[in-house]
């Protein structure tokens, strides 16, 4: 039934085997057969590199941003121990090679979600891999074209992107289970005890990953059924080793299985009693998830390449075989065997939809084929709806996270509200790890801590633990997202501050942007401060405030102006008491600044008689001296 790939593809993609063209001597010089072959070698090689970069690319662009789900974090939390251990935590309804597998990952690369990621994105591209020989095994016409086209198609579908991403056993499974997809039909084409050795143990990793491998094995089973007929007696032997080496697993999850199991009886109960809506609803969502905002695409796809197979090849075993592949989840819809029935359980329904489109379209010519490839790269980079139905991220901590890292000082105190009960302790213990390896100083009290990150849900804070974060306290930066606030509460470096005479208070001065424990700049650079205000009393008058960088021989830089909080009125007059106005403003230092000790002073004035305001602790030209920055070169 199934040849060897014969040269067509190759015709096809480099134009080898064309008839010659009259032409100068010198100017088309003959090939041998073998230069001829290498070339081609060369090319397929390089068009195969370069789809499985843009595969790459397509993944790995999304994962800095991309959220972590519940299951996702419990799937690393559960592999902080030994492989013992790691066995011991599994959950039962799971089997354990996956958690093995991250535990022995993380071991290697860390446990912060990008590098955890990258694991399924290579499994991903290795099932990639073996997708393309599994294509050119079942469709030799057009092997080369066919191939390329299934890889393609499979990893720009919405669902594939999303599961090639997922830090899941769900997405390994995809994976192996190709690897014994291919093996299979390995297995019969030319039968053998070692082939047999092969692809049982394909299979017994299979049940190892997820005991819902049952059902692709089924699957598997029915699809060289249509395909070899009566040869499909030959799955005794493998069937046989596959059972002793998965027989543990098997053996342990018999009960749970048969206790989880339910027959296509109830389901053709409920449809006949009226339900059949639900169920078309469910069949729906699972194509939709499947090809993602594409939907009108991948069915035009398949239908085109519906006429074209029938269209020159008619109705065979392999034109019935990856149709029933394809109408697969009607048949686990009514069996739902293990819970076999969601889109994570039959993802592997996937390669087989790709399958036909490469087979169709492969018989394209070649600029038709280039074209359809394009298409599909782009498609790779384009937004993927999939939340997939079960999956519910409680809180953006990726983000979250990655916004404390850039933004978490030495001191910090972080609190989550008391009324705050979305995320479980799990989650905040492995984000802790991944990203704050140092620690993070959890407190129930904020106390007298200067800056206090507090995590809540607008509107359902706990009012006196709110209260108490906000007593002298000014709100900062923050991340919000739906039913989520991570914020800084930031107490001025002074409580007590400096009164001047005009009602206003200075709560002091910070040095932003500078590490170190003295502000060290360098000549060009910009001053960043941060100044802390507040008022006694309504103040009359509009006042302004300069900062002055004086050296020996006098005023270097400044900064004068109105005072600009970032989240109030800049006129004076219309501050409020009990209440912090923040100020984050530049001084830019020259150029040709000198090397030396330089002090920054405060002023405040009226802009329109340009006085200077008394306060305690000014000098004799009423400047509050703030701090002494060291400038070098």
């Amino acid at each position: 039934m199934v040849a060897s790939p014969d040269l067509n593809a190759e015709m096809l993609l480099t134009g080898a085997g064309a008839a010659p063209q009259p032409s100068a001597e010198w100017s088309k010089p003959t090939y041998s057969n073998a230069e001829r072959g290498s070339a081609a070698l060369r090319l397929r090689l390089a068009v195969l590199t370069c789809l499985f970069v843009v595969i790459f690319a397509s993944r790995v662009i999304r994962l800095n941003t991309l959220e972590m789900d519940k299951d996702e974090i419990w799937s690393v939390w559960q592999t902080f121990g030994t492989p013992a251990q790691i066995v011991s935590w599994t959950p039962y309804d799971w089997s354990p090679l996956f958690y093995l597998i991250v535990g022995a990952w993380h071991s290697l690369v860390g446990i912060h979600p990008f590098p955890l990621r990258l694991l399924v994105v290579f499994g991903f591209l290795i099932g990639a891999a073996i997708l393309y020989r599994l294509a050119r095994t079942l469709l030799p016409e057009n092997a080369e074209a066919g191939a390329l086209i299934t890889v393609a198609a499979c990893a720009a579908m919405g669902y594939a992107i999303h599961i090639g991403l997922l830090l899941r056993g769900y997405s390994l499974l995809f994976t192996v289970t190709l690897l014994a997809w291919w093996m299979a039909i390995r297995y019969f084409r030319r039968p053998s005890v070692r082939r047999a050795g092969v692809l049982a143990v394909c299979l017994a990793v299979m049940i190892y990953l997820h005991i819902t491998a049952l059902s692709t094995l089924l699957m598997i089973g029915l699809f060289t059924l249509v395909l070899y007929g009566r040869q499909v007696w030959r799955w005794w032997l493998p069937g046989i080793m596959t059972l002793v080496l998965a027989f543990p697993e098997i053996n342990s999850k018999l009960l749970i299985g048969a206790g989880r199991a339910s027959t296509g009886l109830p389901v053709l109960q409920a449809w006949l009693a009226g339900g059949a809506h639900i169920y078309v609803q469910v069949l729906e969502n699972l194509v939709r998830d499947f090809a993602g905002y594409g939907l009108m695409m991948w069915a035009a796809f398949i239908g085109i390449s519906a006429a074209l197979i029938l269209g020159r090849y008619g109705v065979q075993r392999r034109t019935l075989a990856l149709i029933l592949w394809m109408l697969a989840p009607i048949l686990f819809f009514f069996v739902q065997l293990w819970d076999a029935f969601t889109n994570r359980h039959l993802a592997w329904v996937m390669p087989g939809v790709a399958l036909w489109i490469g087979w169709g379209f492969a018989q394209l010519p070649r600029a038709g084929i280039a074209g359809l490839m394009v298409v599909l790269g782009v498609v790779m980079f384009g937004p993927v709806p999939i939340a997939e139905r079960y999956k519910k991220v409680d809180a953006p901590l990726v983000a979250a996270f990655t916004f404390l890292t850039d933004h978490l000082q030495i001191g910090d105190a972080f609190l989550i509200d008391p009324n705050y009960k979305d995320v479980p302790p799990e989650e905040w213990d492995y984000y802790v790890r991944a990203y704050l390896p140092s620690g993070l100083r959890l407190v129930s009290d904020p106390g007298r801590y200067q800056r206090v990150w507090y995590v809540a849900a607008d509107g359902q804070q706990d009012p006196p633990t709110f209260a108490a974060v906000q007593r002298q306290r000014a709100p900062g930066m923050a991340l919000t997202a739906p039913g989520f606030t991570l914020r800084l509460y930031e107490a001025p470096p002074d409580i007590d501050g400096v009164a001047f005479e005009n009602g206003m208070r200075f709560h002091g001065v910070e040095s932003v942007d500078n590490g170190g424990p003295l502000p060290l700049h360098r000549p060009g650079e910009n001053l960043h401060l941060r100044l802390w205000w507040s008022v006694d009393r309504q103040v009359p008058l509009d006042y302004s405030i300069g900062v002055y960088v004086l050296g020996e021989g006098g005023l270097v830089a400044q900064y004068d102006g109105p005072p600009q909080p970032s989240d109030a009125p800049q006129e004076t007059s219309r501050w409020v008491q009990n209440r912090y106005y923040v100020q984050d403003l530049d001084v830019a230092l020259p150029d040709t600044l000198a090397a030396g000790n330089y002090a920054v002073k405060l002023a405040v004035y009226y802009w329109q008689d340009a006085r200077r305001l008394s306060a305690s602790g000014v000098d004799g030209d009423h400047l509050l001296p703030l701090l002494t920055i060291p400038v070098r070169r």
